[in-house]
């Protein structure tokens, strides 16, 4: 029975910045960078994380007409 040597979802280990970009930063040539060997785990967690303060930005408007509506019903 073979044996498992790795984890099933390992973190990506990959580094920060490219090792020209890292270069770039030491050498105070630019102070900021488009990294494209950014891992595309890093790139689904923020587009995840965007989409989820998206629909807590929506749920809140939401919540907050319907609690206008119904303040609105009550009155009258």
């Amino acid at each position: 029975m073979p044996r498992a040597t790795r984890a099933k979802n390992a973190p990506v280990t990959a580094p920060l910045r490219s090792p020209n970009a890292a270069r770039a930063h030491a050498a105070g040539e630019v102070t900021w960078t488009i990294d494209l060997a950014q891992s595309p785990g890093s790139i689904n967690e923020r587009a995840v994380s965007a989409a989820n303060r998206s629909v807590m930005a929506l749920g809140l408007v939401a919540v907050s007409i319907w609690g206008y509506d119904l303040a609105g019903i009550l009155r009258h």
